[in-house]
């Protein structure tokens, strides 16, 4: 489902015309869901890229923080799923570091703002129901 939102507001931020290089990274090679309108690159690529990064799980956003060499990065975490309460992403200090070093964090509702401040202890910055871009780069 992520991954469907994310090409499809890709698409259209250039169709609209938007005037930035835009990449999606991504961790297994899988077939597509609709073409991107833009670079893809695997995420072991981070190390070279500049820019602002928006992660949707505990594991590429913890990736992002190890990989991202640049301190002039943005990392936003749009955290799409409350993944720590399945049992196998449990793991409360993996977590906290997902959490804590992303610059932002980003809930998809109210419900899930509360329980991303009770389970890590810190503010989440936005509240967006929708995977939209241009929201989640203001």
């Amino acid at each position: 489902q992520i991954a469907f939102y994310a090409i499809q507001e890709i698409n259209k931020l250039i169709a609209s015309g938007y005037e930035r290089d835009t990449i999606l990274f991504f961790e297994q090679l899988v077939p597509q869901i609709l073409q991107p309108q833009c670079a893809t690159m695997c995420i072991n690529e981070l190390m070279s890229f500049k820019g602002t990064l928006i992660t949707t799980t505990l594991d590429n956003t913890t990736m992002a923080v190890a990989l991202n060499t640049r301190k002039d990065n943005q990392i936003i975490f749009y955290v799409w799923d409350l993944e720590w309460m399945r049992p196998s992403k449990n793991v409360y200090l993996y977590n906290y570091n997902a959490f804590h070093k992303a610059d932002k964090l980003i809930a998809r509702s109210q419900n899930h703002a509360k329980a991303i401040e009770n389970y890590c202890n810190r503010p989440v910055n936005k509240v967006l129901e929708t995977f939209d871009i241009k929201e989640i780069i203001k």
